[in-house]
């Protein structure tokens, strides 16, 4: 159950990201602070 809502958060914040333009830099930070949330759920 948890890492269904680390999923549902990591796509809200590639969406978020996505919608502020900065596609360049941001991608890369999600998807490092996405690991580091998956290793705090686990």
């Amino acid at each position: 159950m948890r890492k269904r809502i680390s999923v549902i958060m990591t796509l809200f914040l590639v969406l978020a990201s996505c919608s502020s333009g900065q596609v360049v830099e941001d991608p890369k930070l999600v998807y490092l602070t996405s690991i580091a949330n998956l290793g705090k759920g686990f």
